[in-house]
């Protein structure tokens, strides 16, 4: 239900964390899914507020630039910068912001998978986490 649970931003990760904490002795399993998911769910949270940083940084140098050039005349080449600028930043958080469903969509995939019994890992994050659990792990659960 971890992966399942990246719909909510920041919330979702307690019901990975409380799997890991509860279930992660007992199940090798369990415990690599927890690790991982609450490592994805962070990931998409800060491309989330990243993507929001940005938009709302944009916003707002628009409007300390038009209180520093003193008049809303963007023809002046402080304004014409400004523009430029924020088109920018509302361009670059958009294409953060608009990546968090897919992201999110992602998530849902991964727990349906694992409700299947595969054994999903997220590209890139699934195997990072296996080699952390694999360096962090005591020698008794290695040899099982």
């Amino acid at each position: 239900m971890g992966h399942f649970s990246v719909l909510i931003i920041i919330w979702g990760m307690l019901a990975p964390l409380t799997a890991w904490i509860v279930q992660g002795k007992n199940s090798l399993f369990l415990r690599f899914q927890s690790i991982q998911t609450i490592v994805y769910q962070a990931f998409t949270t800060v491309i989330y507020f990243a993507g929001s940083f940005l938009y709302l940084f944009g916003i707002l140098l628009l409007f300390a630039s038009m209180g520093g050039i003193g008049e809303t005349d963007f023809n002046a080449s402080m304004g014409t910068v400004t523009i430029i600028v924020l088109g920018i930043f509302l361009l670059i958080s958009a294409l953060l912001i608009l990546s968090v469903p897919l992201l999110h969509i992602l998530g849902q995939w991964a727990g349906y998978r694992v409700l299947k019994g595969d054994d999903y890992r997220y590209p890139l994050i699934g195997r990072l986490v296996e080699k952390w659990s694999a360096k962090n792990s005591r020698p008794e659960e290695r040899s099982s």
